[in-house]
């Protein structure tokens, strides 16, 4: 529960700007390593026998969607899927020209289960390295000039 109520805090906290007003853009090209999750289909037709139903299903480590603000910034979300945590997640970040950002801003919030989200400013640079909880959603914002169209 404690990860949904994230999700929920995400949506009409830091997040509402993109999930809720933004347009969703292509995903960044990031590699990682499957995980196979334990699924389980109990949903059925009351006038049926219960037949559950349950398998694997093998998905990315880390999801990962990218979404721009109307003011034009770019929202990077990225979950770990993986229990323990195995590290960090080097992305190169999205910006329109190789030119001048140092009007650039990147902050990067990290929500918990416990308290309100944690955020840290980083100077821009074209590669950012996340470090990503298991279960925790973690929000790139970057905003300024220089950010791609």
């Amino acid at each position: 529960m404690a990860f949904v109520r994230q999700l929920g805090e995400l949506r009409v906290g830091v997040g509402n700007p993109y999930l809720v007003f933004g347009t969703m853009l292509r995903p960044l090209p990031i590699v990682v390593d499957d995980v196979s999750l334990e699924w389980t289909h109990h949903n059925r037709p009351h006038h049926e026998p219960f037949e559950a139903e349950s398998g694997l299903h093998n998905v990315p480590e880390v999801f990962h969607a990218a979404w721009r603000a109307p003011d034009g910034a770019i929202g990077l979300f990225f979950v770990n899927l993986h229990d323990p945590a195995d590290g960090a997640l080097a992305i190169d970040l999205p910006l329109s020209t190789p030119g001048d950002h140092h009007h650039t801003n990147v902050t990067v919030t990290t929500t918990r289960g416990d308290g309100p989200p944690i955020q840290r400013s980083n100077a821009w640079r074209p590669t950012l390295t996340l470090d990503l909880p298991p279960r925790v959603v973690v929000l790139v914002d970057i905003s300024g000039t220089g950010v791609g169209a």
